[in-house]
């Protein structure tokens, strides 16, 4: 027995309460690019979001625990096609709460004169609205959020009461934008701003990509960035982070960079990437969802450490198989 598999089941009998073991990947079955995954307290569920294999439609999972995501089937809530808004090219839908209604906000192709081409120059952000206040429930398309803006990887956040999104905009390589929302489904276009562009040796290994922005905000009260830096089906696909220093959150000066990767694949885990930051049940853990390759998109989890200033730390991603406890209940 290895010594990492040890400490782990010798660490048990102390650590009842966190309940199950789980290990990467975590989702085994299936695709899981672009993973999004959310605990809500209030229903006691986890809510996860993938890009769907075809990219042609938008699949909720609800679970109790993580390791049922392995067998979950899901709920379709939107399907792109020819008569729908969103005609191909559905890409990394992500599902939050705004203004106490939950919303999936991905990004889609808007003509069908593009289709099979890359890159699809009509690909714009939206948004879906829950009918109800079951997450799990029925969605109705609310619009585009903005009619001209080339951008995928859209992130719905809120921070110091005002509403913003985050995304990859698409122009000459991917770029971190971000703008302020003037409703859950509209941006305000006057707002958008680049803060960040791949230009460090980490970043550019393989192609100019900054894309995938997933914020949170750390126990010591800052708000972070992650991002995912070169191509996602390279080997040298990995995470970077940018920290809000400034008072400006759309200005590109009121951001610093992490000058090297974060988060990077191993010889076992290959092209970490495109994460999402969730709680543990009992809100006070911070957990890393990310996919990496392995004949295919897995799902891969891991839990955030913090620093003596407060600072993420994301180690490495867990080896295959190596048992590890699942999110504190």
């Amino acid at each position: 027995m290895k010594e990492t598999e040890k400490h782990v089941l010798s660490s048990a009998g102390e650590d009842l309460q966190r309940g199950e073991l789980l290990s990467n990947p975590v989702r085994s079955t299936g695709q899981s690019g672009d993973p999004c995954i959310r605990y809500d307290a209030e229903t006691g569920y986890y809510y996860a979001l993938f890009s769907a294999p075809r990219n042609d439609r938008v699949i909720v999972y609800r679970v109790k625990s993580l390791s049922e995501l392995n067998t979950a089937s899901g709920k379709e809530v939107y399907v792109a096609g020819e008569d729908a808004e969103v005609k191909h090219k559905l890409y990394a839908p992500e599902i939050t709460k705004i203004d106490g209604k939950w919303y999936i906000y991905a990004s889609g192709a808007t003509s069908m004169e593009d289709k099979g081409k890359m890159p699809s120059c009509s690909i714009r952000l939206f948004c879906l609205e829950a009918v109800s206040d079951d997450p799990y429930g029925d969605y109705m398309f609310k619009g585009w959020l903005d009619d001209n803006l080339f951008a995928i990887d859209a992130h719905a956040f809120n921070y110091g009461g005002k509403n913003y999104i985050a995304f990859a905009r698409c122009s000459g390589g991917n770029h971190i934008g971000i703008a302020e929302l003037e409703k859950p489904w509209k941006i305000a276009s006057k707002t958008i701003e680049t803060i960040s562009s791949p230009v460090l040796p980490f970043e550019t290994m393989h192609s100019k990509i900054n894309e995938g922005p997933f914020t949170f905000v750390a126990p010591n009260g800052k708000l972070y960035l992650l991002y995912s830096a070169n191509h996602v089906v390279s080997d040298h696909y990995c995470l970077g982070l940018l920290e809000l220093t400034g008072d400006n959150i759309l200005c590109k000066d009121s951001w610093t960079k992490v000058d090297h990767a974060v988060f990077e694949g191993t010889e076992q885990i290959k092209s970490p990437g495109h994460c999402s930051v969730f709680m543990s049940p009992n809100g006070a853990e911070y957990w890393l969802a990310y996919h990496f390759q392995s004949s295919g998109r897995k799902l891969g989890i891991g839990r955030i450490a913090f620093d003596e200033n407060g600072a993420p730390v994301f180690g490495q991603p867990a080896d295959p198989f190596l048992p590890f406890f699942a999110p504190r209940m």
